[in-house]
């Protein structure tokens, strides 16, 4: 059985040889580990990269202060509302979670 992030190696390759385009920038699972362990799968559509070609999983594996300053608003937004939904039943302190922000 093909996993995951195999299937979606092929995918991506596949799609970048489609005559005529452009522009492909890559996304997908951050972190399969986490992904297969976890109950819940959270997935968000967005609907452009802003121009940036760069890989998704790897730029939020990968983050350093300066990726945060040019790129982090959408990436901070997706992750209190991923933590959100994952802990919907709990009491959250939303005011800690959006000075975590502030740090940036």
């Amino acid at each position: 059985m093909v996993g995951l992030k195999e299937q979606e190696k092929r995918l991506f390759d596949k799609w970048q040889t489609i005559p005529g385009l452009k522009r492909f920038c890559k996304d997908g699972v951050v972190d399969h580990e986490e992904w297969e362990s976890t109950n819940q799968k959270v997935i968000f559509l967005l609907k452009e990269t802003n121009g940036s070609l760069i890989s998704l999983p790897n730029f939020l594996t990968n983050l350093s202060d300066e990726n945060i300053k040019n790129f982090g608003s959408t990436w901070f937004n997706i992750a209190r509302w991923s933590y959100g939904i994952q802990h919907i039943h709990e009491e959250i302190n939303w005011p800690v979670l959006n000075g975590f922000r502030a740090k940036f």
